[in-house]
């Protein structure tokens, strides 16, 4: 198993010093951002995404998705399954990625050596890290005041930023695709200034506290 994704191992998310912000309330979450990022966020109607750009039409450089619950039923019972598996206590979602991404491809002697058992369950992790890295080049990994950021760094430029509230286990995905866009300084900002504050997770519900928050709605295509 010697996919290129597979070889892609993450790497310390090394913060980089941003100077003015902006603050944001999105309902439910708040944040901030650099000043730098010039543009407002438009709520797409009747669904649980708010974009930023510098008009409420596309394109949007900048996509914040529906917040998710990771100890929801779905998430769980393949954690469950994993620990199962491993014969460890079952994980976040987030320290599941971790242990995903963190994972080698193995040989034929290695299986061998390992077992029937570990061959299985490291097929299993290593299917999960093709699918979470994709063709990203690039990962990294920080935390700070109770969230994890995983950040996929893509080839043709743009970058995929999981914010996970390591309390709660919830995590929301940030589509960044502009290089106008400092990805380092958008997630510097970020690690220091997100506070989920998610009532329920519901897509209609997040929608509902989106719309709330007073949110531009953006003009439909």
């Amino acid at each position: 198993m010697a996919r290129a994704e597979l070889k892609v191992m993450p790497h310390a998310f090394v913060p980089v010093r941003v100077g003015e912000v902006r603050k944001f309330d999105l309902g439910y979450a708040t944040f901030s951002l650099p000043s730098s990022a010039a543009g407002e966020f438009y709520h797409k109607a009747g669904e649980p995404i708010v974009v930023f750009g510098s008009a409420p039409k596309p394109p949007y450089p900048m996509a914040f998705f529906c917040p998710v619950d990771g100890n929801s039923k779905q998430y769980r019972e393949l954690l469950n399954a994993v620990a199962t598996m491993s014969g460890n206590l079952p994980m976040s979602w987030y320290e599941y990625q971790k242990f995903v991404l963190a994972q080698q491809p193995f040989t034929f002697w290695d299986a061998i050596r390992q077992g029937l058992k570990e061959t299985r369950l490291r097929f299993v992790l290593l299917a999960s890290k093709m699918m979470s890295v994709g063709v990203a080049s690039d990962v990294r990994v920080f935390e700070k005041n109770g969230i994890g950021i995983l950040v996929f760094r893509y080839p043709q430029g743009g970058a995929n930023v999981m914010i996970s509230s390591l309390s709660a286990g919830s995590f929301q995905n940030v589509w960044i695709g502009s290089p106008d866009l400092s990805v380092d300084e958008i997630v510097s900002a970020l690690a220091e200034s997100y506070e989920p504050k998610v009532r329920d997770y519901n897509s209609a519900a997040i929608t509902l506290q989106i719309e709330q928050a007073g949110i531009t709605p953006a003009i439909k295509q």
